[in-house]
C-alpha cells in the first residue's frame, strides 16, 4: 500500500491526515460521512468501509425531500451531490428539508455554489457552510469571521487593511480567519519597517 494515503477514500472513509511522531506514521486519520473522525492503521483501511459506530443515510432520498425538488432544483442537484461523496454532516445528509433550512435557497443569479470555512470538515452550521455570492468566485477570497464566511476585500475595506498585504498573508497561511488577520495587521502597522538598501548608481 502507499506511503501517502492522504486524500484517498475507502467506502465512506476519507483519509484527511497521518498519525505518528516525526517520520513514523503510527496510524491514519479518517473522516466518516456521519462526521466522526477515527484513527486506523494501512491495514484496517483495506477492511473498512466507515467508522462503525454510524448508521449511513438511505441512498434514496425520501419521499419528503423529492417533494421540494421543483420548488429547489440547483439546491436539490448540490445537495444530493454532496450527499453521495459524504460531505454533508449527518443531519443535513438525512433530509434536504433540513438543509434548506439551514442554508436557504442560492443565489437567484445562478452562478452562486456552496462553501465552508474548512475543507477537510463536512458542510455544516458550524462549519460556516453557505452560498457563496455571485462575484467571490475562487475559495480564497472568502475568510472565515465570526463563524461566517465574508468577502475578503469587505473585510480589509472595512478595517482598512491592505488588500494586497492581505492576499499574501492568505497564500503562507491558508486557513487564517479574519481575526488572525486583523491580529496581524495590527502587529503589522507597530512593527518597525526595515530600511530598503539603496543601489548604487550605474557607472555610466
Amino acid at each position: 500500500m502507499s506511503d501517502s494515503l492522504q486524500g484517498r477514500r475507502f467506502g465512506d472513509l476519507l483519509v484527511v491526515g497521518a498519525v505518528g511522531s516525526g517520520k513514523t506514521i503510527e496510524s491514519w486519520l479518517c473522516r466518516c460521512a456521519c462526521s466522526r473522525y477515527v484513527p486506523l492503521s494501512a491495514s484496517d483501511l483495506q477492511h473498512s468501509t466507515n467508522c462503525g459506530q454510524c448508521k449511513a443515510p438511505d441512498p434514496r432520498p425520501t419521499a419528503a425531500d423529492r417533494r421540494l425538488k421543483p420548488d429547489y432544483p440547483r439546491e436539490y442537484r448540490t445537495w444530493l451531490r454532496y450527499r453521495k461523496m459524504g460531505e454533508l454532516c449527518e443531519a443535513w445528509a438525512k433530509s434536504f428539508e433540513q438543509f434548506i433550512a439551514d442554508v436557504g435557497r442560492a443565489h437567484p443569479a445562478g452562478n452562486a455554489s456552496l462553501r465552508r470555512i474548512d475543507p477537510a470538515r463536512p458542510f455544516s452550521t458550524l462549519n460556516g457552510a453557505a452560498w457563496l455570492p455571485p462575484g467571490h468566485g475562487q475559495c480564497t477570497e472568502m475568510v472565515a469571521m465570526g463563524g461566517r464566511l465574508v468577502a475578503l476585500r469587505a473585510l480589509c475595506a472595512e478595517h482598512g487593511i491592505d488588500f494586497r498585504w492581505a492576499n499574501r498573508q492568505r497564500s503562507h497561511r491558508t486557513a487564517i480567519s479574519g481575526e488572525g488577520l486583523l491580529r496581524l495587521w495590527k502587529r503589522h502597522l507597530v512593527s518597525p519597517k526595515k530600511p530598503s538598501k539603496k543601489r548604487p548608481p550605474r557607472r555610466p
